[in-house]
């Protein structure tokens, strides 16, 4: 269903990619990504206030299109066969504002 609402794509779930978790000061960020199925053109979706593009890249541009290394490095080495489920980082090296 996110997938859907974020690049207009119908995605099945394959399994478990990995799961990455950091930390913003005091704030534990954990995320679980997954495996997908999906064919077809991702598109922002229109009215969409947070997705800012969507698109299919080849790995070799991640490096400069996910500035995020806490993102980037756990997609990095998944994409490349690396076969940890886990990937910790003591800092996110971001900030990240929850509205309440």
């Amino acid at each position: 269903r996110e997938i859907a609402e974020e690049t207009e794509l119908e995605a099945r779930v394959i399994g478990l990619a990995y799961v990455s978790e950091s930390y913003d000061g005091s704030t534990h960020v954990s995320n679980v990504t997954f495996s997908l199925d999906a064919s077809g053109e991702p598109r922002v979706p229109a009215g969409s206030d947070h997705v800012v593009e969507a698109a299919w890249v080849p790995p070799e541009e991640i490096v400069s299109r996910m500035t995020v290394a806490v993102a980037r490095e756990p997609l990095l080495a998944y994409l490349c066969g690396d076969a940890r489920r886990y990937f910790g980082f003591h800092d996110a090296g971001i900030t990240i504002r929850w509205s309440d």
